[in-house]
C-alpha cells in the first residue's frame, strides 16, 4: 500500500509541475505572439486568463486528492482500521488463535443494510453453533458505525472453530456478504490452568498450563518489591509482568495522575499507562505495551501486557482471574 501511495503522490506532482509549466508559457510566452498594436489583444488575453484559472482548478483537484490519500497513510501509521468497499467489517478485540470463553464479548466496526450484522460461532467444519443479530450504531443508515455483542454458548466437544461476523444479503438468498471468518478457541477449561498465589502480598490469578512463570526481587532505586513474569511459550510475544511495589515504578513516562481505565483487578478501579513507542533504558528498548495499576494494602499493583496497547484476547482472560486475598 505504502509503495502504491508513493508511486499515485509521484504521479499527482508530476501533474502539478506540468501545469505549472503550461500556465507560465501561456501567460509569460504570450508576447511572442501578440501583436503589440492588436485591436484583439483584450480577447486574446481573456482567453489566457480563462485557461489560468482552468489550470488553477486543476491544480486544486490534484491537491485534494494527494489530502485525501494522506489521510488514509495517517490512519494505517496510526494503527486505525480503514474500511473500504472491499473492507467493510471489522473485528476490533479479537484475533487469530483467541480463546473465546463463555460469555464472549465482540467488538467493532462495520456498515451493513438496515445497520444489521449477523455474528456466528462455528465448528471446525464451518457450520453455525451460536448466531445472533447485532445493531452497528451509525449515524446514517449504511454508513460505518461500532457495534458490540456478548455470546454465551457452552460446547462440550468442540474446542476449535471460527468466530464470523457478516451481512445478511438484501436479496435473501442465505449469502453472506462482507464475511469476516476468525480462527478461535472455544471451552477452554481454565479449572485446568495454574494457579499463582502469592501469600506475603495478598494476591492469585490463574493462567495457561503451557505459560512458563519467573520471580525475581526489586531493590533499586528505594523501590522494593517483587515480581511474577508469565510468558506464552509458544507465542514469544504474549507476557505479562506483574509488579508488587512500595512506589510507582520507574519509568520517566508513567504518569501518577493516569486516566481510569475501563478494565478492574478484583473488583478496584484501575489507572491505565499505555506506550506505544515502548521504553527505552541504557540496555535495551521494549515494544510497545500497556499498564494498569491500583493501589492495595498501601502498595502498588502493577500488571503490564507486552507487544500491546490493547487488553484483549487472553490477556483480557488471565486478568479476570486476578483476586486479592487475606
Amino acid at each position: 500500500m505504502k509503495s502504491y501511495l508513493t508511486s499515485q503522490n509521484g504521479s499527482a506532482l508530476l501533474g502539478i509541475l506540468v501545469a505549472i509549466v503550461i500556465v507560465a508559457a501561456l501567460v509569460y510566452g504570450s508576447s511572442f505572439f501578440w501583436p503589440k498594436d492588436a485591436a484583439d489583444n483584450s480577447g486574446t488575453l481573456e482567453n489566457t486568463l480563462n485557461t489560468y484559472d482552468q489550470a488553477r482548478k486543476d491544480i486544486d483537484d490534484i491537491q485534494a486528492n494527494l489530502d485525501a490519500k494522506n489521510e488514509i497513510v495517517e490512519e494505517v501509521a496510526a494503527d486505525k482500521p480503514v474500511l473500504d468497499n472491499n473492507n467493510l467489517i471489522n473485528i476490533s478485540n479479537i484475533k487469530a488463535g483467541d480463546i473465546l470463553l463463555s460469555p464472549a464479548v465482540i467488538e467493532g466496526e462495520g456498515a451493513a443494510f438496515e445497520n444489521t450484522l449477523i455474528v456466528e460461532l462455528r465448528n471446525p467444519d464451518h457450520e453455525t453453533m451460536v448466531k445472533e443479530p447485532v445493531t452497528v450504531k451509525a449515524p446514517e443508515m449504511g454508513q460505518v458505525g461500532p457495534f458490540k455483542i456478548t455470546l454465551y454458548f457452552n460446547f462440550s466437544s468442540t474446542k476449535e472453530g471460527y468466530l464470523a461476523v457478516y451481512e445478511e444479503s438484501a436479496q435473501d438468498d442465505g449469502s453472506e456478504v462482507n464475511l469476516v471468518e476468525i480462527p478461535v478457541k472455544f471451552n477452554e477449561n481454565i479449572s485446568e490452568w495454574q494457579t499463582y498465589r502469592n501469600k506475603k502480598y495478598g494476591f492469585e490469578f490463574m493462567y495457561p498450563d503451557e505459560w512458563i512463570k519467573t520471580e525475581e526481587i526489586i531493590n533499586n532505586s528505594g523501590n522494593s518489591g517483587y515480581i511474577i513474569k508469565i510468558k506464552n511459550e509458544s507465542i514469544t510475544d504474549e507476557n505479562i509482568e506483574i509488579s508488587i511495589t512500595e512506589h510507582f515504578p520507574n519509568l520517566p513516562d508513567f504518569d501518577t495522575n493516569a486516566p481510569v481505565s475501563g478494565k478492574k483487578i478484583d473488583g478496584k478501579n484501575t489507572q491505565i499507562n499505555k506506550f506505544p513507542e515502548g521504553y527505552c533504558d541504557v540496555l535495551a528498548c521494549s515494544k510497545p505495551f500497556i499498564g494498569i495499576w491500583t493501589q492495595q494494602n498501601n502498595l502498588i499493583y502493577t500488571i503490564n501486557f507486552a507487544n500491546t496497547i490493547l487488553i484483549d484476547g487472553i490477556y483480557d482472560q488471565i486478568l479476570l482471574t486476578f483476586k486479592f486475598i487475606n
